[in-house]
């Protein structure tokens, strides 16, 4: 004759059960979002790569500096994007006040992250905030560049460097690279550990993701 399952061994079953549930579920749910954000970092990419090369095509120019967004970024951002909210250089309209780094130990205010340089930013459908400033001038062998900063989630959180933030350049000739060394993948990952690791926006690890094939694997 079989026997039935005691209470006791039913219990200890259910608590394994929940314990592993309890466990896997934290890291699902990061590995989701981190997919997600890869995903609209690439889409978001992608769009600006196509945005200055229709500038460049419709003003009739080979430079980015002789186009609108050497002057007026905003009129570029309003007009190559479908924007559902215009923030311009009131960054918090569309930004979280404040970012941590990308360990969480630190977080640095948005207007002091921004401060230096002026921004206009913008919301598009998709939920991705673009803050983009003027495009500067070639400088003899310093390439003139836009910088960007993309949250991929605007205020939602987690609100982090290298996470849902990112920066890069883009330059004169449209191309878009790491913000402080235009030809390193920094495949490795430790100028992105070592940039976001303190407050302030991930400006290495945007070359980190791009060499993974849009992953997110930090």
């Amino acid at each position: 004759m079989k026997k039935g399952f005691t209470l006791f061994e039913i219990l200890v079953v259910l608590a394994i059960t929940g314990t592993i549930v309890v466990l896997t579920i934290p890291n699902l749910s990061s590995n989701i979002n981190k997919r997600t954000n890869a995903k609209l970092l690439e889409s978001t990419s992608h769009s600006l790569g196509a945005a200055t090369k229709q500038i460049m095509m419709d003003e009739r120019v080979t430079n980015l500096a002789d186009t609108t967004m050497g002057t007026n970024v905003e009129i570029f951002i309003s007009k190559y994007f479908k924007l559902t909210q215009y923030c311009g250089t009131t960054y918090t309209d569309c930004l979280a006040s404040s970012y941590k780094s990308l360990d969480g130990e630190n977080s640095v205010t948005t207007e002091t992250m921004l401060a230096g340089n002026t921004f206009y930013c913008g919301g598009t459908q998709s939920g991705t905030v673009i803050c983009l400033t003027n495009m500067t001038p070639d400088n003899g062998n310093t390439p003139g560049n836009s910088i960007a900063i993309i949250d991929v989630n605007g205020k939602k959180f987690p609100n982090k460097n290298g996470d849902d933030l990112f920066s890069f350049n883009i330059y004169t000739d449209g191309k878009i690279g790491n913000q402080y060394n235009t030809t390193a993948d920094d495949a490795d990952g430790i100028t992105c550990r070592n940039y976001a690791g303190t407050a302030g926006y991930g400006g290495a690890c945007y070359s980190k993701v791009v060499a993974d094939g849009w992953e997110i694997n930090y």
